[in-house]
């Protein structure tokens, strides 16, 4: 599967639930262990041997940019030609999930780069009001709320905007 997505240039999702082929090979089911099936990918040299292979992890990277600092110490044990870090910002991108958290945001962008940064509300499970949505995007400067919000992800997609 992996292999099909690097070939077409797709982005494949870690996300909990059977129509997710990744999400079968990844053998995860909980929040956290997305975020550990993406280092396992990474530690196996998945993006060392796909570097335009792309993935989406949800709920600000599933604990992955948290753990981001003890992870690259791993970068020279697993013998990789980039760093973990370098993965995480160059094939990882990370959706909100409903998690409207500045302290979240703030903490993903000293990690990665804004137009690796996707809106999502995981409804029905997170079911944000426009005012909570607005309220949240004032915590991005304001020329990356479009970016945030529609264009990273029709970039990504391969969607005209």
């Amino acid at each position: 599967m992996l292999l099909i997505a690097a070939a077409l240039r797709a982005a494949g999702a870690l996300h909990r639930g059977r129509s997710c082929c990744i999400h079968r090979i990844a053998r995860c089911s909980l929040l956290g262990l997305r975020g550990t099936a993406a280092l396992r990918l990474i530690l196996r040299g998945t993006f060392d041997r796909h570097p335009e292979l792309q993935l989406v992890l949800g709920h600000w990277g599933e604990l992955l940019p948290f753990w981001l600092d003890r992870a690259q110490s791993l970068t020279h044990v697993a013998g990789l030609r980039r760093s973990v870090a370098e993965c995480v910002r160059e094939n990882l991108f990370l959706t909100a999930s409903g998690m409207f958290n500045p302290a979240l945001l703030r903490h993903a962008l000293a990690v990665t780069t804004p137009d690796r940064l996707l809106f999502s509300t995981d409804y029905p499970f997170q079911q944000p009001s426009r005012h909570d949505i607005e309220t949240f995007l004032s915590h991005l400067p304001a020329e990356s709320h479009h970016a945030f919000t529609t264009t990273n992800a029709a970039h990504l997609y391969g969607i005209p905007t």
